[in-house]
């Protein structure tokens, strides 16, 4: 759910990864332009602190010579599975330096219009990176599918997948009901 974390825990292992290994980059790969913008910010505001550049790009599978100069100098890279798979494409070079992809939101793989693409995507990121760390986020992924995703990343459903059932805030329930010109709210 919103709030639990998953970011929190998402900033912790980039900076694990970026203090531990010295002159490797990071990626952070979300849906939604809106929301690497906003994670942009969110990670420029503590990662800039300690040293770290940040860049963002978005948008499909064009590029420019300004885009290439960003992800060039980012440590971290937050970017939409479209430009990632750019860079992929085009850069190969640049992703040879990357120990860790974030995949937020990655129940979209069943996206009927993105959800292949972005299987594809993280398919030949693994067999180019086999030494690569995949943190895979979702708030909404059942159980049978954490465990593909398990199998699939060569990981532990024992050990490798971390579900938690706290929630930032109590859940309730309300019906809203008019009762003539007042509306009424019964929990």
């Amino acid at each position: 759910p919103t709030s639990a974390g998953k970011t929190r825990i998402a900033e912790l292992a980039i900076v694990h990864t970026l203090i531990k290994n010295p002159g490797v980059k990071c990626v952070y790969v979300a849906p939604y332009r809106a929301l690497v913008s906003e994670l942009e910010q969110s990670f420029f505001n503590l990662l800039n602190d300690l040293g770290y550049c940040v860049s963002s790009i978005t948008g499909t599978y064009k590029s420019d010579d300004f885009e290439e100069l960003l992800f060039r100098e980012a440590d971290l890279l937050v970017t939409t599975p479209e430009k990632l798979d750019l860079l992929l494409r085009s850069q190969p070079e640049f992703l040879d330096r990357v120990h860790l992809f974030v995949l937020d939101e990655a129940h979209i793989v069943h996206d009927q219009q993105r959800g292949i693409k972005f299987e594809l995507l993280l398919t030949r990121l693994k067999r180019k990176l086999r030494h690569a760390r995949f943190i895979v986020l979702s708030a909404v992924v059942p159980q049978e599918t954490l465990e593909d995703f398990a199998a699939w990343f060569n990981a532990s459903s024992r050990d490798d997948i971390l579900i938690s059932e706290w929630r930032p805030s109590i859940q309730r329930y309300a019906k809203f009901e008019w009762a003539g010109q007042i509306g009424v709210i019964r929990y």
